[in-house]
C-alpha cells in the first residue's frame, strides 16, 4: 500500500508542478521580454518555441520543464504544451520524469491533461506508469484516464518482485491514497498470474 501511495503522490507532484510550471513559465516570458510569435488564430495569445525552464530552492533544483513548444490562449487560462517533459528532484531524493506527446492546463478550472503516449517513471525504476491520455482535477485531487493503463512496480532489486498490473479505466484519489483500475485487470507478480 506504501508503495502505490508513493506512485500516487509522484503522479500527484508531477502535474501539479506542470501547472505551476505554466504559470511561472508566463511570467517569465512575459517579465524577459521573449520573442512573441503572432499566429493568424485570433484565439492564441502568445505561442513559444524550445521551451525550457528550471526553479529552483535553496540552491537546490526542484524541477525541470523541458517542450518543443508552447501555446497560451488569450484570456491567459488555457495553455498547451508540445512534446512534454518534465523532470521533478522529489525530497527523499527520487527523481520522476513525466513525458507525453503533448499537455493541456486550464487555470481556470485547475484541469491538467497530458495525451499521447503518456509515460510516468522513476529513474531508479521502481515505479512506472503509461497510458495515452491522463488527466489531473485539482478540485477533486483525482488523477483519471478511461484509455488502458499499465502499471510497472519492482522491489528495491529490479530483478525481483516486480508487479505487473494492467486493466481500463484509472483513478487515483490523493487525499485517500487509492487508485482503482476500472474494468479487465491483470495482475502479474514475478511472471506469475
Amino acid at each position: 500500500m506504501k508503495r502505490k501511495v508513493k506512485a500516487a503522490s509522484g503522479l500527484f507532484i508531477f502535474v501539479c508542478v506542470l501547472g505551476l510550471v505554466v504559470l511561472v513559465a508566463i511570467h517569465y516570458i512575459n517579465s524577459k521580454g521573449l520573442e512573441v510569435v503572432v499566429a493568424e488564430d485570433k484565439s492564441v495569445g502568445v505561442k513559444m518555441s524550445g521551451i525550457h525552464y528550471s526553479s529552483t530552492r535553496d540552491g537546490k533544483v526542484e524541477w525541470v520543464l523541458d517542450a518543443d513548444s508552447a501555446t497560451t490562449f488569450k484570456g491567459g487560462e488555457k495553455t498547451e504544451f508540445d512534446s512534454v517533459k518534465l523532470t521533478f528532484y522529489a525530497s527523499d531524493a527520487t527523481t520522476y520524469r513525466l513525458t507525453a506527446n503533448e499537455g493541456r492546463v486550464d487555470q481556470g478550472s485547475g484541469e491538467v491533461v497530458t495525451e499521447g503516449d503518456v509515460h510516468v517513471e522513476s529513474l531508479d525504476g521502481r515505479y512506472s506508469l503509461k497510458t495515452d491520455l491522463l488527466s489531473y482535477s485539482s478540485e477533486k485531487k483525482r488523477f483519471t484516464t478511461e484509455d488502458a493503463v499499465e502499471i510497472l512496480a519492482s522491489g528495491s532489486d529490479v530483478a525481483s518482485n516486480r508487479l505487473t498490473v494492467t486493466g481500463t479505466g484509472l483513478m487515483i484519489d490523493i487525499e485517500s491514497g487509492r487508485l482503482n483500475i476500472h474494468e479487465g485487470v491483470r495482475a502479474v507478480f514475478n511472471g506469475v498470474m
